[in-house]
């Protein structure tokens, strides 16, 4: 099921009326004051994460979220817009840099500061500090009233490692 709707996506995003029709969608439509983009699988180049910030820049009553682990096209799209940090030129869009569990948390934050996006981590729920554990947790797997991954200010988030609905604690990921 994802692979189909990552390649729907992908052929969405090739069309030249993609970014307008979107704009025009949540703007006359749909109204909506929050959208996360693309939870289906991982930006696929530089023109799609260039169309999100361009529907940002027609959306003024949205704020976006899109998650990616692409390193390569958060730094082109710095370089391509003069090493200015990208919350200053899309500040509708929070850009989230998903890093590894096993990386160095202090490498990859200072990577999200050079570049002007936030961070996202999975891990055991254990092991996770409960002041940037996502607050679905707490809230029956629901966001409800929670903006965090649309507020540039919450620098790093982290996510539960859930299996079939139940979060997993040290050591559960691999039975």
């Amino acid at each position: 099921m994802h692979k189909n709707l990552h390649d729907s996506n992908l052929t969405r995003y090739k069309k030249p009326q993609f970014v307008n029709t979107f704009a025009v969608m949540i703007n006359r439509y749909f109204g909506l004051t929050k959208m996360r983009i693309n939870d289906t699988g991982d930006l696929p180049d530089i023109i799609a994460l260039e169309k999100l910030c361009q529907i940002s820049e027609k959306c003024p009553n949205t704020f976006f979220w899109v998650s990616t682990r692409r390193k390569d096209l958060i730094k082109k799209l710095y370089e391509k817009h003069n090493k200015q940090k990208l919350n200053k030129l899309w500040p509708k869009l929070v850009i989230r840099f998903s890093f590894e569990h096993d990386t160095r948390i202090l490498d990859d934050l200072k990577f999200c500061k050079k570049y002007g996006v936030t961070a996202s981590k999975t891990g055991y729920y254990d092991e996770i500090p409960k002041n940037i554990l996502c607050k679905k947790l707490d809230q029956n797997n629901n966001c409800e009233l929670c903006v965090d991954c649309y507020d540039p200010g919450v620098i790093l988030r982290m996510y539960a490692y859930h299996k079939k609905g139940k979060i997993l604690k040290i050591g559960e990921l691999e039975k």
